[in-house]
């Protein structure tokens, strides 16, 4: 579902997402937090590479990885 169709048809899923986006879990799916956790040990071998690397992941995934490498708390607007 599109973030839309989540706000029409799962209202409440919708507002615990929007008031805590870094910890909020979809019903059988992972956290921004769970993610960075499954991520941690990629973005370490990702820091070790001295040539250029392409990365090929979902948004969050990449939206997460390019927050690590700019020291930044918080990412996108997904």
């Amino acid at each position: 579902m599109t973030y839309d169709e989540v706000k029409k048809n799962k209202p409440e899923e919708y507002e615990s997402r929007r008031k805590d986006k870094l910890r909020y879990r979809y019903p059988r799916g992972e956290s921004y937090l769970d993610v960075i956790q499954r991520l941690e040990p990629v973005i370490i071998e990702l820091e070790r590479q001295r040539a250029p690397v392409v990365v090929i992941a979902h948004q969050g995934c990449v939206e997460i990885t390019i927050c690590v490498f700019r020291g930044q708390t918080t990412g996108g607007s997904s």
